[in-house]
């Protein structure tokens, strides 16, 4: 019968929850053979056979993510069969895989979801380099937790608009996801000094050379691997700064060129850090919240300015032909000029590259 060959499709269904259908000739009966109805009554996503995680390993994450979105509970017997079945999930098409993770960004707060895929035993397979860091300790504080932690005050900078910051969901993804792994290098460079201080020196450089790995195993483009190793790289960078008193022209110059479009993004996952480390003092966080606050003004600024005032056609026609890396090193030059303050037009900026050559000739 119709209904029969309806039920077998169900049967084959993941969740309960999904497992309902309506005749089109009868929009009044439900047909539900598993009790979805119920289930999702109760808000509980419970699986309706093993034999849909070995079908679909994905299943097991999406398990997470519909959780998530939704606020349901993911039934107990449905969690045993996913920590069963968890080493499974490698098997699941990357680009699948980076889907869910990116759906889960969206709902606000993430942060939760990510202990439940430890709990049910996915995170090693999604994201190996942040489960790794359980167990790593620094000043009493467990890497892994600290990590999460991170995540969740970025979340709560990002929901109350802190700086008035208006973040898209794209740079969300890769924001977020820049926090959970943004200590990862401190598993491979942990030491202990003679005096028992636990140290791990050049953990963000290594933690930047690991993104590479990351970003081909969850297929993610050249552009956002990218800004991933800038996150990894520099988040140290702003805790560093906000111990300076008043930052020079240069110095702020060399972060916008050396961050570009990061920029935000970094002084908000900086920020977030050190509002998860547990030993750090209200002055030297308010140190930060002021250079974070200043810094993001200064980006925005940055941004509704030009780039440069000069390009290397311009100095060719004005000065000649000269060296490719002459011309590069006098438009670097110009650059930094330019946001000193030291130039503010284009016939400033060829008089001061004028002067350059001048002195060189």
């Amino acid at each position: 019968s119709l209904n029969g060959q309806v039920e077998e499709d169900m049967a084959r269904r993941d969740f309960t929850a999904n497992a309902l259908a309506v005749p089109l000739d009868d929009l009044n009966t439900l047909i539900d053979p598993l009790g979805g109805k119920k289930d999702i009554e109760n808000k509980v996503l419970r699986m309706v056979s093993e034999e849909a995680f070995l079908e679909d390993p994905l299943r097991m994450l999406r398990a997470v993510r519909l959780s998530a979105v939704l606020g349901f509970t993911i039934e107990e017997q449905t969690k045993e069969a996913i920590r069963h079945n968890a080493p499974l999930i490698t098997q699941a098409p990357p680009e699948r895989i980076k889907e869910e993770l990116f759906l889960l960004s969206r709902t606000t707060p993430c942060y939760p979801y990510f202990y439940l895929m430890e709990e049910l035993g996915l995170l090693m397979g999604i994201l190996p380099e942040l489960s790794a860091l359980k167990g790593v300790v620094q000043d009493g504080e467990d890497v892994f937790e600290h990590s999460i932690e991170t995540l969740k005050r970025l979340e709560e900078l990002l929901s109350e608009g802190f700086a008035d910051v208006r973040i898209d969901s794209k740079e969300q993804f890769l924001l977020k996801l820049g926090a959970l792994v943004h200590d990862v290098g401190k598993f491979a460079t942990r030491r202990v000094e003679p005096d028992g201080t636990v140290r791990f020196i050049g953990h963000d450089v290594l933690g930047e050379t690991m993104m590479r790995e990351l970003g081909r195993r969850l297929r993610l483009s050249k552009k956002d691997v990218k800004t991933l190793r800038r996150l990894v790289r520099h988040h140290l960078r702003p805790a560093f700064l906000s111990h300076f008193g008043e930052l020079s022209h240069r110095v702020v110059f060399r972060f916008f060129q050396d961050l570009k479009e990061d920029a935000i993004p970094l002084l908000l996952l900086s920020y977030a850090d050190r509002l998860a480390t547990k030993k750090v003092t209200p002055q030297d966080l308010e140190k930060h919240k002021q250079l974070t606050l200043k810094l993001i003004d200064e980006a925005k600024k940055e941004g509704r300015r030009p780039r440069r005032l000069l390009s290397g056609r311009d100095i060719v026609q004005e000065f000649g032909s000269l060296p490719g890396p002459t011309i590069g090193r006098l438009l670097r030059l110009a650059e930094e000029a330019y946001a000193e303050g030291l130039i503010s037009t284009r016939e400033e900026a060829l008089d001061f590259v004028r002067r350059l050559i001048d002195e060189e000739a």
